[in-house]
Order: C-alpha cells, then sequence, then structure tokens
C-alpha cells in the first residue's frame, strides 16, 4: 500500500491525463507516485500523441500524456497518482476494474494536485517542514539540488516518517 486513507485532496484533482509507461517498469505499480509530463510529447504532439506508440484519446483534443519520469531533473509534475498502475495481462482489451482503484497503460488516471496525504512512496529521510521535490521514478524527494538544476518543487513534508516509513506531505502542484 502506497497510499493510507488518511488524505484530503478533494478541491483539486485532475482526471484529464492518459497513463503511458514511459521508461519506468511499472508492474503493479502502487499509488502515491508522482506522475510528470511525456517527454516525447508537448504543444501540438499533445493532441496528436504522435510517435509514442499512444492511441487511446486520440482526437479528444490537448489530453496530454503522464508517465513516471525516470530522472527528477527536467520532469513536469502533473499530480500523485490516486490509482495503482497495473499491466494489462490478457489480449482482450482492457476493462477497468473499479472495485480495485486500478488503471492500465494507455487510460485515464486521477492524479491529486492539491491537499495532503499519507504516502511511503518517499525517497530520503523527510522531516516536518522540508520541502518536497520530484524524485526519480515517480517518488517523492526530500533533495532537489542546487537551484537552477530543474528539478520542481510539488509541496512540503508534514511530519517526519513513521515507523512504516509513511509521511504525510501537503502537495501544491
Amino acid at each position: 500500500m502506497a497510499l493510507k486513507p488518511d488524505r484530503d485532496y478533494g478541491l483539486d484533482t485532475n482526471i484529464s491525463h492518459y497513463f503511458v509507461a514511459g521508461t519506468v517498469t511499472i508492474a503493479n505499480t502502487d499509488a502515491g507516485r508522482i506522475a510528470s509530463l511525456e517527454t516525447s510529447t508537448s504543444g501540438v504532439g499533445m493532441d496528436s500523441n504522435a510517435g509514442s506508440g499512444f492511441t487511446q484519446g486520440q482526437g479528444f483534443g490537448n489530453v496530454g500524456t503522464v508517465e513516471f519520469a525516470t530522472l527528477a531533473s527536467g520532469a513536469v509534475p502533473v499530480g500523485v497518482t490516486l490509482q495503482s498502475v497495473e499491466n494489462h495481462q490478457s489480449q482482450e482489451p482492457a476493462r477497468r476494474n473499479f472495485n480495485k482503484n486500478v488503471t492500465y497503460p494507455s487510460m485515464k488516471i486521477a492524479l491529486a494536485r492539491r491537499g495532503w496525504l499519507v504516502t511511503n512512496r518517499i525517497n530520503g529521510t523527510p522531516t516536518a517542514g522540508d520541502v518536497a521535490y520530484v524524485g526519480p521514478s515517480g517518488l517523492i524527494s526530500t533533495t532537489g539540488g542546487v537551484d537552477g538544476d530543474g528539478i520542481a518543487v510539488i509541496g512540503r513534508f508534514e511530519t517526519t516518517e513513521d515507523s512504516d516509513g509513511f509521511a504525510r506531505v501537503h502537495l501544491n502542484f
């Protein structure tokens, strides 16, 4: 489990993006990771998804695709995933099981943009008041490097990690 039920993000969620596998292996990835804009599409490319191998959602105009960025530097974070992402194992078209709160690559994904949540998808050891940055592979990081290196701030840690490795993060994308 990557998200605990103790959370409040009701005022700003985003369901306008489609999730693509990208370069990070996503075999049964839990919720609570940072989704960033796919680096191969920008501007007009967000409409056509040309060259990305992405086909679902075309024609809806400005849908955008997100992935877990391999490197934090230069990543454009959009939100924290509220659903687990699983690879679809069948040759049949993927059908969402809403009882599992799961999505598949190339399907819509719910993202939290403002509010707070409790997650263990953390890179580093946070203390209360530390700035939260986008980290590698969609993790929330405690380090952002030096000014100007392109690592985006996504919020602030409100607590230290508990004994299970979970901490509360206030989001502000």
